[in-house]
């Protein structure tokens, strides 16, 4: 099972993550399948961490927060001389 693969399953919406759709669900509404699905890919990703491959960061798109308001611009602090 890839993250690419939404089509495994006919409940899924279509957006988003597959797996993150997963594993939002209720643990009681999920197939064997899916539960194997799951276990598959936290085995791959075990595996590869194992062989010393570092796992992929989400590399999302990037905010700016002084353009939405959230932080000020940075400002120069002058500082006072001691004598």
């Amino acid at each position: 099972m890839t993250e690419t693969e939404p089509d495994k399953d006919p409940r899924f919406p279509g957006t988003g993550n597959y797996l993150d759709w997963l594993m939002s669900m209720d643990p009681l509404e999920l197939s064997a399948r899916n539960i194997d699905e799951v276990i598959a890919y936290h085995r791959r990703n075990r595996q590869l961490v194992d062989a010393g491959v570092k796992p992929k960061k989400n590399e999302g798109p990037k905010v700016d927060l002084a353009k939405i308001g959230l932080a000020s611009a940075p400002q120069v602090v002058k500082r006072r001389q001691i004598p």
